[in-house]
């Protein structure tokens, strides 16, 4: 984009008040709305209708309408006047530390755990509401940044090659950690190599920038492909930098904390002991950021997971629920599956959904956790979708959708005492409808 356009848009985004809208529907008074185009909608139908409402100006691609109302600020390609526009705004803050957060799974839980460390320690810190860790949301995260802000928190998701390269040069982190490597959006990547190269496009632009690299060195495919890199390495199995040990799990995660040779205990309100690596690099983060072991340890006790993410619900009669209902693959189900059979309770149940963007591979990975549970008799397994379907047992209960898990719910409320309940799956399954009515269950 031409440097004379991008700073016409910022002048206008100045205007604005710095606000911007993507959604027609929910346009304030005096906002830049951008009308971004997808396969099923054109935000230029909507344009002028989102001006009426209030919008200062509306960022369009087409010249119709730009000719019509010159409070059309007329572009290429929107989605990229947006992309450009952001990464410009970013770099009004050359002093702004970005932390720059990928991987397969964890990435929102350490993206919360740091920005609940960062805020319990009084730094002005921007950081990614939701999953808005896309191409689009990347972009309206940063929009959102403010001269009072010291750090910005950029979530960074991905689902096939190239989409963490496109996203790092918005967002231009100077330090960044990948979370792990596991077997996600298959689909998409191809291949579990396909993740690691598309996961490390973020330590590829660090380090052509002088970055900082933080290292999970448990993480074996990170391992091979960044231990002699510079970086700052996290784990718990091998003297580092930012070290775990002690780890248990019964039922809220503690562990202690090693940081640059500092010992620290922690508890948590987190459940399972695949969290500790959230936890390892929400403390690596922070630790770039000044923040002290005590400041660390402070803020990750008071953390409650929401958005059913690791969320542990306790009921009556020692029931315990674990909703995890927000996403699933091959590797964190069986970290959530690995979980429930540590636990302690004499009665366990485990709803699961389909993990979903497998591609060829969804199949097999099914046929995985199936087999997993067949080793595993003392777990009591409901089956939501049709890739289970294919793949479960007679002695499993299976349901094509979560309407028909829910009738059986219903017909089968009572509950014993001293159980533990999993809910994992995709979120497309829509698991997640089913809380309300498991969290009475466990109550009654």
């Amino acid at each position: 984009m031409e440097k004379s356009k991008i700073e016409e848009l910022y002048r206008c985004y100045l205007e604005c008040g710095m606000e911007v809208s993507t959604d027609s529907r929910r346009v304030g008074e005096g906002v830049l709305f951008v009308a971004l185009v997808g396969d099923r909608f054109d935000g230029n139908e909507y344009a002028l209708s989102a001006l009426d409402k209030g919008a200062k100006y509306a960022v369009v691609s087409r010249p119709d309408l730009a000719k019509e109302e010159p409070r059309c600020l007329l572009v290429e390609d929107t989605l990229v006047a947006l992309q450009t526009l952001a990464s410009h705004h970013r770099d009004q803050f050359p002093h702004l530390q970005v932390l720059g957060i990928t991987g397969t799974n964890g990435k929102t839980t350490t993206k919360e755990l740091t920005a609940a460390i960062l805020t319990h320690a009084k730094v002005p810190t921007l950081y990614t509401e939701g999953n808005l860790n896309n191409h689009i949301g990347v972009p309206l995260t940063l929009l959102r940044l403010r001269p009072e802000h010291q750090v910005a928190i950029i979530e960074m998701g991905a689902s096939k090659r190239g989409d963490i390269k496109e996203l790092v040069e918005i967002a231009h982190p100077n330090v960044g950690v990948i979370t792990n490597v596991g077997r996600a959006h298959l689909e998409g990547f191809g291949s579990q190599q396909g993740i690691l190269e598309t996961k490390s496009e973020l330590f590829d632009y660090l380090q052509a920038h002088q970055g900082k690299i933080l290292l999970n060195i448990d993480d074996p495919l990170l391992w091979e492909r960044w231990h002699g890199s510079e970086s700052i390495g996290f784990g718990l199995t091998t003297h580092t930098a930012i070290q775990g040990a002690e780890v248990v799990c019964d039922p809220y995660l503690k562990m202690k904390l090693l940081i640059n040779g500092i010992s620290q205990p922690v508890t948590s309100q987190l459940v399972g002991k695949y969290n500790a690596y959230n936890v390892l690099a929400a403390t690596a983060l922070a630790t770039t950021c000044d923040i002290s072991p005590k400041q660390v340890a402070e803020a990750i006790a008071t953390y409650h997971p929401s958005n059913h993410r690791s969320q542990l619900i306790v009921g009556t009669k020692g029931r315990q629920m674990i909703a995890d209902a927000y996403n699933a693959n091959p590797s964190s189900m069986m970290e959530a599956l690995e979980n429930i059979s540590a636990q302690h309770a004499t009665h366990k149940l485990v709803l699961l959904g389909d993990m979903r963007e497998l591609g060829h591979e969804s199949l097999q990975e099914h046929q995985r956790i199936i087999d997993w549970l067949t080793r595993h008799p003392e777990i009591t397994p409901l089956l939501c979708g049709e890739e289970f379907g294919k793949v479960a047992q007679e002695r499993m209960k299976q349901f094509p959708t979560n309407r028909e898990l829910e009738s059986y719910l219903q017909e089968n409320q009572e509950l014993p005492a001293d159980l533990v309940v999993l809910v994992k799956g995709s979120h497309g399954i829509g698991l997640e409808q089913l809380l309300p009515r498991l969290e009475t269950m466990i109550n009654s």
